[in-house]
């Protein structure tokens, strides 16, 4: 049997903030549908994926566009359709996403709201009644044919989920509460330092970014240190402070408005 050769029909690719490569490594997976998994078994399409990259191949020996225009004539199907789904249990925490809802998005090639780009067409999302999935992906043949890029892409965009930073610190030393403070060189300053008491009862300093909303990331891109000034003279308590992690959110409403803090409980 002679070997098929394979050639790029079409590309969606997924890009996150969150990320320090910019792609959004491999926290989701594109999933045909049946109805588009009965076309790859029957035409011979193929799908890969690498980092946030999925390309689906054809090894049909004449031109992508009799093809495609055969699919529709015989089976009246003008669109290869995706499950997108997330396996990373902290997707939703580290994606700017509605705080504490799981919705489902439709991502159409065919939409008035999408944003054609020399890179692309970037799809915009379009909220639709919930599903399993957290997203459907609509490529539309027409959509592959008319495209002006060698290998059509079709690409999907999402920002790291911003909260606001607040450090609970905890005493267990000499140390003076009313002379800390986070040292940034970020241009903006904490608030507080403030008494309040945490769940466990215990008594702490809380220093917030409030009103400032800070972007998670993969990896940390803030150097905060904890200092206390006595007499002028400057001490650092703890160089570089921990940043928060994408599962410990916490709700809170502003102004009618649902947003997420990233508690962060220093002992010192």
């Amino acid at each position: 049997m002679a070997n098929q050769t394979y050639r790029p029909l079409f590309q969606i690719e997924v890009f996150h903030t969150y990320f320090e490569s910019g792609t959004a490594e491999n926290s989701l997976q594109l999933i045909p549908s049946d109805t588009t998994s009965t076309l790859f078994n029957t035409y011979g399409f193929r799908l890969h994926s690498k980092k946030g990259i999925f390309t689906v191949f054809g090894s049909y020996e004449g031109a992508f566009l009799d093809l495609l225009n055969e699919i529709t004539a015989t089976s009246d199907i003008n669109y290869f359709d995706f499950n997108l789904d997330s396996n990373d249990p902290s997707f939703y925490g580290y994606t700017e996403l509605p705080v504490n809802e799981k919705n489902t998005y439709l991502y159409d090639s065919d939409s008035n709201s999408n944003l054609e780009t020399p890179e692309g067409i970037i799809l915009a999302p379009t909220q639709i009644p919930f599903t399993t999935h957290f997203g459907n992906v609509r490529i539309y043949f027409e959509d592959i044919i008319e495209s002006i890029q060698e290998i059509p892409s079709f690409n999907i965009q999402f920002n790291a989920r911003a909260t606001r930073w607040d450090y609970f610190i905890i005493n267990s030393s000499d140390i003076n509460f009313n002379t800390l403070s986070i040292e940034t060189n970020e241009g903006f300053l904490f608030l507080g330092p403030e008494q309040v008491t945490i769940a466990n009862g215990q008594v702490a300093l809380k220093l917030t970014s409030d009103p400032r909303l800070l972007p998670l990331s993969e990896f940390p891109k803030y150097t905060f240190n904890l200092i206390t000034i006595t007499n002028g003279n400057k001490k650092n308590v703890i160089r570089g402070l921990p940043q928060p992690s994408p599962e410990h959110l916490y709700p809170y409403q502003e102004n009618g408005i649902t947003k997420a803090s990233s508690p962060m409980y220093i002992y010192i």
